[in-house]
C-alpha cells in the first residue's frame, strides 16, 4: 500500500489513454515491489480499521468482469486517488488475460476521502459511466490517467473529457455526476469496507479469502490465482 506524497499534479491537458495492452506489465516489478514493502512496513493509504462487523455476503456484486463461469472471484477494494491501486492495475488485467475461463474480478469502492479528496469524485464519475454500461472503461480510464486529475481542485471538467472520449451522453453524465443517489453509492462500499475492518487500499480478496501480504509481482499473484482453481 503506498503512501500519499506531496505532489503537483500535471494539468498540461493530456490526453487520456485508453486501455493498454500487455507491454505496460513489463515495467511493473519495481512499481508493485515498492507497493508491497510500504505494506509490510505498516505504511500506506490506511484508514485507522474498525472492529470488522460486516462481510464480503452483504455486499452486492454490481461490478464484476471476466469468465463468465469463473471459478476464481478476485475482488479488489479501491480508491481512484491512491497510487498502489494505480500500480495494480495493469496486474489486475493481465491476470484477466491469463486466466480468460477461470477468473472474475470485482471492484467495491473504497474511497479515503481524508487523505484522497478527489477519490469520491472520482468513485462518482465510474458510478455515472456505469448508469451508460461503461464502469470498466471509466475503471480503466481513471487508474490509467491518476496523475493528470489526482490533485486538481475541480477534477470534474477532466472527467467529463474521458466521458467523451467513451462517447457517453455528456448531458447525463454531467448530471450524474451531481447524483447523490451515486455518491451515496461509493460511500456506502466504503462503509462496509471499514466495517470488514480493511486497513486500507487496495485490499484484495481471493475466493473470499483476504491477501493479508500484497502479492510483489505479477508471478506471485498468478501463483496465487492458479493455486485456488479447483482441480479437475
Amino acid at each position: 500500500m503506498s503512501k500519499q506524497r506531496s505532489s503537483k499534479a500535471s494539468t498540461s491537458g493530456q490526453k487520456p489513454r485508453k486501455s493498454g495492452g500487455k507491454a505496460i506489465v513489463i515495467i511493473l516489478g519495481g512499481v508493485i515491489a515498492a507497493a508491497a514493502l510500504a505494506f509490510v512496513l505498516g505504511v500506506g493509504d490506511e484508514p485507522v480499521p474498525a472492529a470488522a462487523t460486516g462481510s464480503l455476503e452483504d455486499m452486492a456484486a454490481r461490478h464484476v468482469r471476466g469468465a463468465a463461469n469463473a471459478t476464481v472471484t478476485l475482488i479488489e477494494f479501491g480508491d481512484f486517488q491512491c497510487p498502489a491501486c494505480a500500480a495494480y492495475h495493469p496486474v489486475l488485467k493481465a491476470l484477466l488475460e491469463r486466466f480468460p475461463d477461470d477468473l472474475e474480478l470485482q471492484f467495491h469502492h473504497f474511497p479515503l476521502v481524508s487523505i484522497h479528496p478527489n477519490a469520491l469524485p472520482a468513485g462518482v464519475a465510474a458510478e455515472a459511466a456505469a448508469e451508460q454500461g461503461r464502469f470498466w472503461e471509466m475503471n480503466d480510464m481513471l487508474f490509467e490517467n491518476q496523475n493528470a486529475w489526482a490533485f486538481l481542485p475541480n477534477p470534474d471538467p477532466v472527467f467529463v473529457e474521458y466521458a467523451r472520449a467513451l462517447a457517453l451522453d455528456i448531458d447525463r453524465f454531467e448530471s450524474d455526476l451531481r447524483s447523490d443517489e451515486l455518491q451515496t453509492r461509493v460511500l456506502a462500499d466504503g462503509r462496509m469496507a471499514n466495517q470488514m475492518g480493511l486497513g486500507g487500499t487496495p485490499s484484495f480478496f481471493v475466493n473470499g479469502r483476504q491477501l493479508l501480504a500484497l502479492p510483489s509481482s505479477l508471478a506471485e499473484f498468478e501463483r496465487i490465482i492458479t493455486d485456488a482453481i479447483p482441480n479437475p
